[in-house]
């Protein structure tokens, strides 16, 4: 790439210091936008013109002194470690150079993937363990598309974001996950932009830039018919028989997940009610809206058989996670646990004659789709389901009129055809 930036001592005649020296400046060169402009930074040199030219001097037999000599090494030495900064930088501009030039220190290369880490490193220390994951995800899927090397900023314009799309595309990939990917992507490019690594003028997002994919996730619910089965069943073993009870208090929770579920503690459980914060609304919005439902019968048997013995309302209301879990760790119980269910549920359902795709999502799916069916405002559902957004509302909504939109022109079909066939 050529350079669009140049760099190299000068002799700032014009402004004569009362020694009768004139002072030894960096005079640093930008093109731009078809301009040429130029900045000065001051040496701690300061030398009459005769002396600079001997100093700098190509003739061959020119004899410095010692302290010429000194002189010549520092200066030579401070433009090519200006030269070094400039080049470090992935888009020369005054700004940039002039902070790492002022720091007095030379600047890593600061990559793309150094970027992903450095984000990585603050999400796991706010203990984001999973989005952390989310992120290192993202990073490993832009370096297969870039030929299995990590791409840098440059690289990276609204033109080369489309044929990754279509490279995902080509790979079966959903929007959803394309979106996600490219998401935090975005993330970082801001997160680049605020820390002043890179210029706002690269930045490929934004209105006349790429846009990224929306996904439409279908949202799978249960029908009432296979709720109650379930809920009505006897299961096989005891294992079958802990999942049903956990999927049917997050189902009967509100919805509630499996790690808001492992994270409970005792100060949540009130004499009529189970009030808490949903860990994931917390993370992305800072949202501290609790969600609050009633303890039915359900509810109050998983309480009573499968709470620990409480000791501090601070403790952990299940024995799915300890107080000394580290993060990594939380998440890996976490998925454990819930990979648990799952399984178990799905043998649970086999066992009944169900032909049905379970898993603890569903219960969450299913328990919004139960409040859709039984009338209930969209106000009530986000605020049940605990949505910081009712964009995120209306998807269930959406995916539910579009259930009955089908069903509606089954129906008018059946009424005209058989009014048909008896004329």
């Amino acid at each position: 790439m050529k350079k669009n930036y140049s760099i190299e001592l000068y002799l700032d005649t014009q402004r004569i210091k009362a020694t009768e020296k004139y002072p030894v400046k960096l005079k640093a060169y930008l093109n731009a936008n078809g301009k040429r402009m130029r900045r000065y930074y001051p040496t701690s040199y300061d030398l009459d013109e005769d002396e600079y030219a001997l100093i700098f001097s190509n003739q061959k037999g020119v004899r410095l002194s010692q302290k010429q000599k000194e002189i010549k090494r520092e200066l030579t030495n401070l433009l090519a470690h200006a030269n070094q900064i400039a080049d470090n930088l992935f888009f020369f501009t005054f700004e940039f150079f002039e902070r790492d030039l002022l720091n007095g220190q030379l600047t890593l290369e600061k990559t793309l993937s150094w970027a992903y880490e450095q984000y990585i490193a603050q999400l796991v220390s706010l203990r984001k363990v999973r989005t952390a994951d989310g992120y290192r995800l993202s990073l490993k899927s832009l370096t297969e598309f870039n030929g299995n090397k990590a791409p840098d900023f440059l690289t990276i314009s609204p033109a080369w974001l489309k044929r990754y799309e279509l490279f995902m595309k080509d790979r079966n990939k959903s929007d959803s996950t394309i979106g996600i990917y490219l998401r935090n992507l975005k993330t970082i490019f801001n997160y680049a932009i605020q820390e002043k690594i890179i210029p706002f003028e690269i930045y490929p997002f934004g209105k006349k830039g790429y846009h990224i994919p929306k996904g439409q996730a279908t949202k799978k619910a249960l029908k009432k018919d296979e709720i109650t089965q379930l809920m009505q069943g006897k299961p096989a073993d005891k294992y079958q028989q802990k999942a049903k009870d956990f999927w049917f208090f997050s189902f009967f929770g509100n919805g509630m997940n499996i790690k808001d579920i492992a994270l409970l503690q005792f100060r949540n459980i009130g004499k009529e009610t189970i009030s808490f914060v949903r860990a994931k609304t917390s993370d992305t919005s800072g949202s501290s809206k609790p969600i609050t439902f009633f303890i039915n019968p359900h509810i109050r048997y998983v309480l009573d058989k499968y709470a620990q013995q409480k000791v501090f309302v601070s403790d952990y209301v299940f024995p799915i996670l300890e107080k000394t879990d580290d993060p990594e760790t939380q998440i890996r119980k976490i998925k454990s646990f819930n990979r648990f269910i799952s399984q178990h549920m799905a043998r649970y359902a086999k066992n009944l004659n169900l032909d049905i795709d379970i898993n603890t999502k569903i219960a969450r799916h299913s328990f919004a789709t139960t409040v859709i069916l039984s009338g209930k405002s969209k106000e009530y559902a986000q605020e049940a389901l605990g949505h910081t957004s009712s964009k995120t509302t209306e998807n269930y909504f959406a995916g539910f009129e579009d259930e009955t939109k089908k069903a509606f022109a089954a129906e008018m079909f059946a009424m005209f055809s058989q009014d048909e066939t008896t004329q």
